[in-house]
């Protein structure tokens, strides 16, 4: 098992390698149903973006910006710890 970036399919469907997934969807440039990227654990199929390594994830996580009403106060740590429960599905 691996963690991916992926889209839904062209029919709005989640695509059947994903395992396990719909976390932090952000906003992209293309259109409905394709218009968030999001992050799961996968089969085998790399996606859009494989990520290699937890501090791979963590350097998108951080990179990310979330509504003050999702992740509140310390911004940092809950980033942490987001990336830690995503990571530990496949460790």
């Amino acid at each position: 098992m691996i963690i991916v970036k992926y889209t839904l399919t062209k029919e709005g469907k989640i695509p059947s390698y994903i395992i396990d997934g719909g976390y932090l969807a952000i906003k992209n440039n293309k259109k409905a149903p394709q218009d968030y990227d999001l992050i799961g654990i996968s089969s085998g199929n790399t996606g859009l973006h494989k990520f290699l390594t937890k501090d791979e994830l963590k350097k998108y996580v951080d990179t990310l910006t979330f509504p003050a009403v999702i992740i509140p106060d310390d911004i940092p740590t809950q980033k942490t710890k987001l990336t830690n429960l995503i990571w530990d599905k496949i460790a």
